[in-house]
């Protein structure tokens, strides 16, 4: 574990506790210097800018960790309060639908989508995430299909879940190798590939695919993902 690194985000933690948002804007800004693709960091740097109200630094934030982390909704819901801060309603709504579609039992996203009388469009990826959170990985797999987007990570991060609850230890490897080898920050990917690593008895690559998440995630199990930034919750 990059123990500095933890430290240092504790202490932007306790710097935004306390109010002082700029000292800890700039303490995560000198981890994503050194380490790009430090999803926590990136998080709080997002938070602060909304507080801040610099717009396009947080959606700037916001892009890059969904890009690091695609099952992410919680960066959607930030992409939509900047949208919507920017007037652009169109895509505020896009992106709480997004945020649904990841998060199809979050209730508080599923009311702002009502309120704002957006219809709610069921879609394969929303129907497989409900089914795995039923541990119906069959019925997940079914929603999914052969022709959904491919394309999609949170599609194949999906459907990874599936495989993994339906105990195809290989299938999970295989694709989450193909989407590491594509994307080496996806840390939805790294974590099934550490995970699948063991179960399929390749310990050298699920210790590399630890040691990746070190680098983007440090101090995961110790560091609450929820930051308590004021105006937003990321978690």
């Amino acid at each position: 574990m990059n123990e500095g690194v933890v430290h240092q985000l504790f202490s932007a933690q306790s710097q935004i506790d306390a109010g002082n948002y700029e000292a800890a804007l700039q303490m995560c800004q000198a981890i994503v210097d050194a380490n790009a693709s430090c999803l926590l960091a990136r998080r709080i740097m997002a938070a602060l800018a909304v507080e801040s109200g610099e717009l396009d630094k947080a959606i700037e934030a916001f892009r890059v960790c969904s890009l690091i982390d695609p099952e992410d909704e919680v960066a959607h819901v930030g992409l939509a309060m900047c949208a919507d801060a920017l007037d652009d309603h169109d895509t505020a709504s896009a992106e709480l639908r997004r945020a649904l579609e990841l998060a199809p039992t979050d209730r508080w996203i599923a009311e702002e989508v009502e309120r704002r009388g957006d219809q709610v469009h069921r879609t394969p990826l929303m129907e497989a995430r409900e089914a795995l959170i039923a541990e119906n990985p069959v019925r997940a797999m079914m929603s999914l299909g052969e022709h959904t987007d491919r394309s999609d990570l949170a599609v194949e991060l999906t459907r990874a879940q599936a495989l993994w609850q339906l105990g195809r230890y290989d299938a999970v490897w295989d694709l989450c190798w193909t989407i590491s080898r594509q994307h080496p920050t996806c840390v939805g990917a790294l974590i099934m590939l550490k995970a699948a690593g063991t179960a399929v008895d390749k310990p050298l690559f699920a210790r590399m695919a630890a040691r990746m998440l070190e680098q983007i995630t440090p101090g995961l199990d110790a560091y609450s993902l929820r930051i308590n930034a004021p105006g937003l919750q990321v978690s």
